[in-house]
């Protein structure tokens, strides 16, 4: 995750939000920028240390009370475990954004690279492993119709790239 994700998170996102006139777009591209800070720190769980770390970042700027809450709202919501209970439409978008990045080609190919290189697993079986959170994030956590647009042709190509590989790698 470095800054191309953020980038990445951020275009989606503005994206995204074309659809949705009542955004505040201010809330939503500070979360694309905060959200995975807490990375910087840990990876399992990095959503509640970012959290922790955006807040304190926005307190010291002095943003309002209100822009502080939503903001870390939608960061504290841009994982699995959290996004059904998202009340607002910037956590909603900065999930969505989030996970378009990693079901995208490129993404699943970095988070591929990221568990053989960094978790240790043996390659076809995180292949396995991701392509099956891809499957599980499109069918049951995309918040929105444009997410699920955006995604389908991608995760067709993953699709491909995974049976072609298992085919090859088993034959």
């Amino acid at each position: 995750h470095d800054w191309s994700h953020i980038e990445a998170v951020r275009k989606n996102a503005l994206e995204l939000a074309k659809d949705f006139t009542s955004t505040n777009l201010k809330i939503l591209e500070a979360a694309c920028y905060l959200h995975d800070i807490g990375r910087s720190v840990k990876d399992e769980g990095h959503p509640q240390e970012s959290n922790r770390i955006a807040t304190l970042y926005l307190k010291k700027i002095r943003l309002e009370r209100e822009e502080i809450k939503a903001i870390t709202e939608a960061v504290i919501s841009h994982d699995k475990s959290a996004i059904k209970s998202a009340a607002t439409a910037e956590a909603k978008l900065l999930f969505d954004a989030d996970k378009l990045e990693i079901l995208s080609v490129y993404g699943f190919l970095r988070v591929l690279i990221f568990l053989v290189e960094e978790r240790k697993m043996d390659i076809l079986p995180a292949m396995n492993f991701l392509w099956e959170y891809v499957q599980d994030v499109r069918k049951n956590y995309l918040q929105t119709q444009t997410a699920k647009r955006l995604a389908d042709p991608q995760i067709k190509l993953i699709h491909q790239l995974v049976s072609k590989t298992n085919h090859w790698i088993n034959r």
